[in-house]
């Protein structure tokens, strides 16, 4: 088993900020004033801040303000802005997936960035196409666009960048099985981190040293760099990273056969999912449960959280058609208010009044839409949960059946054989009776013989009869021994 990649490479790459929180809202309505306030210039700028503060909320309002800077950028000409608001298209084409866009974006972006000479922004656009490769399993392009990133901030002395790209060139080498490169560019990031007192970075880089040695088989060491950076988790209070790494412990548990230790690390990184409602790392932590009880021999709890995983399987499966179908909405309201945006430049105050009301309208509807959507998926789950019950009743009923025709066979079975036995014996019983007797009378008139009473003659028919009813005696208890044996 894999260890859980929660907090996994890729959390770097792109030098993302720390996740949204109530702040990032006083900040996004204070830009949102300020947007009435500043000219043409400060509004490009004010956009790009917006997308990039969205990263963490809706990639496509993200995409959506980045798309509106790079516009505003064109129509001033500004260079500079129109590199910077490229590359930020691109990151919100790379959140959303669209890899070829993003490629696209951040190409043109580089080509301006070149033209400017800005060492900086080009070292992180080489570091982005690498992260663009990664994601797409092209390793040796990924290699080569990272180690050009960090050669360029080598010479700029950035070691932030440079603790973040040799983190991304030991996924590279993790992923092409060379576990040795893998760790010694992660242990260089890890000092750099440790040396800047970035202590939330070098937890990460700690969990990925310990799936490193995962994967080399070396669980005992596995276990010390997890152990190290749930000591630093905790001081930080990350409670996403410490449920990723609970779940990491109980998995490096497991495979070292401490199974009491493993089930204890896993029930706590589920407490804390269940907590954060990561519906991923609760999947993954019912899958290794499941297996840690069946190991153990515990099979109806091994079947009980085989059950929860494939729930929740069933649950991140249903998620994902959502979210598609959300996302689909969002890009039909985005481009809906990319239009109304290009329509207030040239309207005046009656349009834009009438603007408004649109916007109310279109959030009235998305509203509707999203809840008739969650009307829709709590109806699913009822009936995916009434025929999974229905199912059950019915390999149970299959099995009782089942149980019921063998035993009337075994029933059937059992009564013809006590009827044979019984049949056999008396048939024997019969064919006994007869040499027996003559053996019998025989031999007692022998034994009451006297030497004038028969002559040897007589005797000689008597003894030749007694022999005869002997061997048939004999060849009946044969015949019973071999019936006997074949049954």
């Amino acid at each position: 088993m894999k260890p859980l990649r929660s907090a996994i490479f890729l959390y770097c790459l792109l030098f993302l900020p720390v996740p949204a929180n109530s702040q990032d809202r006083k900040i996004i309505d204070s830009l949102t004033e300020r947007l009435r306030q500043v000219p043409d210039t400060g509004k490009i700028d004010i956009f790009n801040q917006l997308s990039e503060l969205y990263w963490q909320r809706s990639f496509d309002t993200s995409l959506l303000f980045a798309r509106h800077a790079l516009i505003r950028s064109e129509e001033v000409g500004d260079t500079f802005r129109i590199a910077t608001s490229e590359k930020m298209v691109g990151n919100a084409y790379y959140y959303l997936g669209n890899y070829t866009a993003s490629l696209e974006q951040y190409f043109s972006s580089l080509k301006l960035f070149e033209r400017l000479g800005d060492s900086l922004e080009i070292g992180k656009l080489y570091n982005n196409l690498g992260a663009i490769h990664l994601s797409i399993s092209e390793l040796d392009k990924g290699l080569e666009y990272f180690q050009t990133a960090l050669g360029m901030m080598q010479r700029q002395g950035n070691l932030e960048k440079v603790a973040a790209i040799e983190n991304n060139i030991g996924a590279i080498f993790n992923e092409k099985k060379l576990y040795g490169q893998a760790l010694s560019y992660m242990k260089s990031s890890y000092d750099t981190r440790m040396n800047m007192g970035d202590l939330r970075q070098a937890a990460v880089v700690l969990n990925n040293m310990g799936e490193v040695n995962g994967n080399m088989g070396r669980n005992e060491e596995a276990l010390d760099y997890y152990k190290q950076s749930l000591e630093v988790s905790e001081k930080l209070g990350d409670s996403r990273m410490l449920a990723a790494l609970h779940t990491n412990l109980g998995d490096v548990y497991y495979r070292l056969g401490q199974y009491q230790e493993s089930e204890e690390s896993l029930m706590t990184g589920l407490v804390l999912a269940r907590q954060l409602h990561n519906l991923r790392i609760m999947k993954e932590v019912y899958k290794k449960l499941s297996e840690l009880k069946r190991v153990r021999s515990d099979f109806q709890s091994s079947l009980h959280y085989y059950q929860l995983y494939s729930d929740y399987q069933d649950s991140l499966l249903s998620e994902e058609k959502q979210a598609q179908i959300a996302e689909m909405q969002l890009k039909f309201n985005a481009e809906s208010f990319q239009r109304q945006i290009d329509q207030v430049r040239t309207e005046n105050e009656l349009k834009s009044k009438l603007v408004f009301k649109q916007r109310i309208l279109i959030l009235t509807l998305f509203l509707i839409t999203l809840l008739i959507l969650v009307a829709l998926y709590i109806n699913y789950r009822r009936n995916l949960l009434k025929k999974e019950t229905n199912r059950l009743l019915t390999e149970k009923n299959e099995l009782l059946n089942s149980a019921n025709m063998q035993l009337r066979e075994s029933t059937l079975y059992l009564r013809d054989s006590n009827a044979t036995k019984d049949k056999f014996l008396s048939i024997i019983g019969h064919d006994l009776r007869n040499p027996l007797n003559a053996l019998l009378g025989f031999s007692e008139l022998i034994v009451g013989n006297t030497t004038d009473q028969y002559t040897p003659q007589e005797i000689q028919s008597y003894n030749k009869l007694i022999n005869e009813a002997a061997k048939n005696i004999q060849q009946l208890i044969e015949n019973l021994l071999d019936w006997s044996r074949s049954q």
